[in-house]
């Protein structure tokens, strides 16, 4: 039985993703550098739960749960930024730099290949 090329490329790139943000995720929290800052809010508008008590997500504490991490590096690379977590060493800056030319080689050059190869069918 043969896998069709079109399914391929498609599991290619799903593997390219997958592969970028749960490695940049694992650096991050090696790297230590990226913190919590809280979401951006309306001005007046308070950090509070429906219940009125506060978030207990409020702390500017470091980048350690694994899931926060996949969401900071899936942020990152899609380049939306929403800018709860942000990086506070030179060192985890760096690697957000890294992680953003990874995004724009990804978006520039190989998405491209890899489209034009699904068009041809």
């Amino acid at each position: 039985m043969e896998f069709p090329a079109r399914a391929w490329t498609l599991l290619q790139v799903q593997f390219l993703l997958v592969v970028a943000i749960f490695g940049f995720a694992n650096m991050y929290i090696k790297n230590g550098g990226i913190r919590y800052q809280g979401a951006p809010t309306i001005v007046g508008q308070a950090d509070h739960t429906a219940d009125g008590s506060s978030s207990s997500r409020a702390d500017p504490g470091p980048l350690a749960n694994r899931i926060d991490a996949l969401y900071y590096s899936a942020v990152t690379l899609s380049t939306v930024g929403y800018g709860d977590f942000t990086p506070t060493s030179s060192a985890a800056r760096l690697l957000v730099i890294w992680q953003l030319g990874t995004a724009m080689l990804m978006l520039l050059g190989v998405f491209p290949l890899i489209v034009g190869r699904i068009s041809d069918f």
